[in-house]
């Protein structure tokens, strides 16, 4: 696998730039975040986005995240333990 160097996800804000958050997909019981590793990864659904911001009163914007930093590395291969 390519290393990853930036993500895409559609961000909505209801209120403004401080409201925030990750727009999800549910899948079943489950929310799936909308985030890709390129754009050919993200949804070509721009209607189901529309929709969701449309009835939800959601501003919706395609981001790219570009800068990369480890917070935590889990290594469970070597011995068990997280470093």
């Amino acid at each position: 696998m390519p290393r990853i160097n930036e993500l895409f996800a559609f961000i909505a804000d209801k209120e403004g730039p401080d409201d925030e958050g990750i727009l999800v997909a549910m899948v079943g019981d489950e929310p799936i975040a909308l985030v890709a590793t390129t754009l050919d990864e993200m949804p070509r659904s721009r209607e189901w986005i529309y929709k969701v911001a449309q009835q939800n009163a959601f501003r919706v914007q395609l981001v790219k995240f570009s800068h990369r930093e480890v917070l935590e590395t889990l290594n469970l291969r070597e011995n068990g333990h997280h470093e």
